[in-house]
């Protein structure tokens, strides 16, 4: 017998052997990651997080993916960019609970925001009314050549061109009804004032001439407000006013005068100055006001970033309101002579200017979860404090950005 079993292991164990070599060449060495040699166990490393993929491949693949990540991202932004202008706090108290795949990051999403408003706004400035609010009622009626009324035409309507809007009524600049060439209106010695023409500065209009004259009174340009009147940015394009900034010396003063006046002049580079600087500005204003609301709340046991993507949050939504509200203006603009769709349009922007502050009076009260009355006291507070900051941080930016102009 131990014969017998002894030939039976002896002849078994050849068997076991392939057995064993064929398990070992089955079983493949584990492939390393690329970047730091660390054992794959899947499609990332763990250790680092490269992805286990070769980018030198063919250009089909490599379009393949890319509209493979486009699409993908697309779905988290439309996740995202619905919950940001109709759920305040929501995404904030999503991020912070760590449901985070399926939304864009905070910071990602307030940058792609940021420049698409910045370029929207760019866009806008330049069909923006910038003398709305100078003072035109307060003119003095002046006497026209046909020569300078022509000259005012022309110039009036390069400035339509530019600015998108009438420096003087049209109606004004036309031609009076039964006026005469150049020639005809000087008369001779011996001919007698026609019922056409305006009397002398001398002379008192008769009583068919007083229609006449009214009528071409009215019929005559308008020009700027006199010395001294006008708003702020009036006076300081004519030079009647300058700057006085405390922590500038008299010479930097002097410069930005100067300078401030120059733009005024041109309000389409002040304009433009305004919007290269204020993403810089908006970027700064973040951390002060996510430490404005850690101030506020300094006893909510929250960390100062669960407040930095609160600030991120809430100003991209700011952003994205205020662009949605210059294109529905824009469109109203457009369909002006449309009296229902104007309307309609013009109530959706009411709506969305209501929207802004009730959206953020929200946010806090969900995100830090205290009282109404609490809630209202402490945004009140967070509101007045931060548009005066931000204030003073745009009026330092612009100053400084224009000294170094």
């Amino acid at each position: 017998m131990n014969t017998e079993g002894m030939a039976t292991s002896a002849a078994l164990t050849p068997a076991k052997e392939e057995s064993v070599e064929e398990a070992t060449e089955t079983v493949a060495e584990p492939e390393l990651c690329a970047n730091c040699n660390t054992p794959l166990q899947g499609g990332f490393c763990h250790a680092c997080g490269q992805e286990n993929t070769n980018p030198i491949r063919n250009m089909l693949s490599l379009l393949h993916e890319f509209f493979g990540e486009m699409g993908n991202w697309d779905g988290r932004f439309w996740r995202t960019i619905w919950p940001l202008l109709t759920k305040p706090a929501f995404l904030s108290l999503e991020y912070v609970r760590g449901k985070r795949v399926p939304y864009v990051p905070p910071l990602r999403m307030y940058l792609f925001i940021s420049i698409f408003a910045f370029i929207v706004f760019s866009q806008a400035s330049g069909n923006l009314n910038f003398l709305q609010g100078s003072n035109l009622s307060d003119v003095a009626d002046i006497e026209l050549s046909a020569d300078e009324r022509a000259n005012l035409r022309r110039t009036n309507e390069e400035f339509r061109q530019r600015f998108g809007r009438d420096l003087v009524d049209p109606s004004l600049l036309a031609e009076p009804t039964g006026e005469e060439s150049p020639v005809s209106q000087e008369p001779s010695a011996n001919q007698e004032p026609s019922a056409n023409q305006e009397p002398s500065a001398n002379q008192e209009p008769s009583a068919e001439q007083q229609p006449l004259a009214e009528a071409s009174s009215e019929a005559r340009p308008r020009v700027m407000a006199p010395p001294g009147s006008g708003n702020d940015l009036d006076r300081l394009a004519r030079g009647e006013q300058a700057f006085n900034v405390g922590f500038l010396s008299a010479e930097q003063n002097a410069e930005l005068t100067e300078k401030v006046r120059f733009l005024a002049q041109r309000p389409k580079l002040l304009v433009d100055r305004f919007l290269s600087i204020a993403p810089q500005m908006m970027l700064i204003m973040l951390p002060i006001f996510a430490l404005v609301l850690k101030l506020f709340y300094a006893f909510s046991g929250r960390y100062y970033i669960e407040h930095v993507v609160v600030a991120l949050h809430t100003h991209a939504f700011l952003l994205l309101t205020t662009s949605i509200i210059i294109g529905i203006s824009a469109l109203k603009a457009m369909f002006a002579h449309f009296g229902l769709a104007a309307g309609g349009l013009g109530w959706m922007i009411t709506v969305l200017a209501w929207w802004m502050p009730i959206y953020l009076l929200i946010t806090q009260k969900r995100f830090y979860k205290q009282g109404w009355p609490l809630t209202v006291l402490k945004f009140t507070f967070i509101g007045v404090l931060y548009l005066v900051i931000i204030s003073m941080t745009i009026f330092i930016g612009i100053t400084l950005s224009i000294l170094r102009s």
